[in-house]
């Protein structure tokens, strides 16, 4: 099931999460990868998604089946740098978009604090979202592209910390608080729309969610749950934490 707690480094391993340990396979498939993408990936892009869940098939963490692997990988990789290049996404960082200051007022997002790991964390306030508005202020493309950014800023801070901790890769962790989620957030269109950001979650930022804790779950986000849960992985599935009231408190004293 999808319960309980992220998990708590012990203090030895505070400076290190998991996934800043490369094993050696995974070395061999990135040496691969660099000589194909020279400057054109960073190290951080190809190992996030070396690891992708997609590649289990094509001999994911074989060393065996290095080269079939690093290509499959090569592949997932092409078609999200053709993905930055059509929405420009290598200029968000220091883009100024419009209107950004009404979306963050009607989809709140921001990336603040860290957790016990050091990796940074990207809080979405979901059940203040009024669909209505916010489809009627912005396009789909546009909804994407101020969300990028967003994730842009955190991809920005975890390649920070990872450089920081003398790593290739730190993941992030998402907060997503429901507070306010009720029957209006059920609309054909705006579950779309959602389906959409996740896809766009999913694909193009593969790996780098290490854990989510969504906040203050009311019963009726059990059938939204119920349409979305079947667009994820198992291992995706596993990162995830449902938090009614009680338990969102606790999850906010452990992030801090």
């Amino acid at each position: 099931g999808i319960s309980g707690v992220l998990p708590s480094p012990s203090p030895a391993s505070l400076n290190a999460p998991p996934e800043a340990h490369l094993t050696a396979a995974e070395r061999e498939a990135l040496q691969i990868l660099q000589a194909r993408f020279g400057e054109r990936a960073s190290a951080y892009m190809l190992l996030q998604f070396l690891r992708s869940s997609d590649l289990v098939k094509h001999g994911r963490g074989d060393p065996r089946r290095a080269r079939e692997w690093a290509d499959a990988a090569a592949q997932l990789i092409e078609d999200v740098l053709k993905w930055r290049a059509e929405l420009d996404i290598d200029q968000l960082l220091d883009a100024k978009l419009d209107r950004h200051e009404l979306f963050l007022s009607m989809w709140p997002d921001v990336v603040s604090g860290t957790d016990g790991f050091g990796r940074p964390v990207h809080w979405q306030r979901l059940g203040l979202i009024d669909p209505d508005k916010i489809m009627g202020s912005f396009s789909e493309r546009d909804i994407i592209r101020h969300h990028a950014q967003s994730t842009e800023m955190c991809r920005a801070e975890c390649m920070r910390t990872a450089t920081s901790q003398g790593c290739v890769f730190v993941g992030q962790i998402e907060v997503l608080d429901l507070t306010g989620f009720g029957m209006h957030h059920f609309s054909p269109r705006f579950f779309r729309l959602i389906n959409a950001v996740i896809s766009v979650d999913l694909t193009k930022y593969d790996g780098m969610m290490q854990g989510m804790a969504v906040l203050n779950v009311p019963w009726l986000f059990a059938r939204m749950w119920g349409m979305l849960s079947p667009l994820l992985d198992e291992e995706t599935k596993a990162k995830i934490f449902l938090c009614d009231a009680r338990a969102s408190k606790a999850k906010l004293r452990e992030l801090g």
